[in-house]
């Protein structure tokens, strides 16, 4: 069975706008992956802290990988792919 996937991507609700251009181009690219790749976003107000925030999406998460992606980061085309292709490659 392939692994699962979650992106994680914590965000001030300031940044909005730098939050949906994330997505924009995230979004899109997760229709292959039928539900084996997901994406979870986390608003808030500056509190509780960072760390916390991290590491609470990490404890919730449960697919086999998770990884972070910073609102303000903008992806490839390809990113999903090519992480599936490493996570793939891993397992075998």
């Amino acid at each position: 069975m392939p692994p699962t996937w979650t992106i994680l991507v914590p965000t001030l609700g300031e940044r909005r706008p730098l939050f949906e251009r994330l997505m924009g181009g995230l979004l899109p690219q997760l229709d292959p992956y039928q539900g084996r790749v997901r994406v979870v976003g986390w608003f808030n107000n500056g509190s509780p802290s960072l760390p916390k925030i991290r590491q609470t999406m990490i404890d919730r998460a449960t697919t086999d990988y998770v990884s972070f992606v910073d609102d303000d980061d903008l992806v490839s085309p390809d990113y999903v792919a090519d992480e599936e292709s490493i996570q793939v490659g891993a397992r075998v």
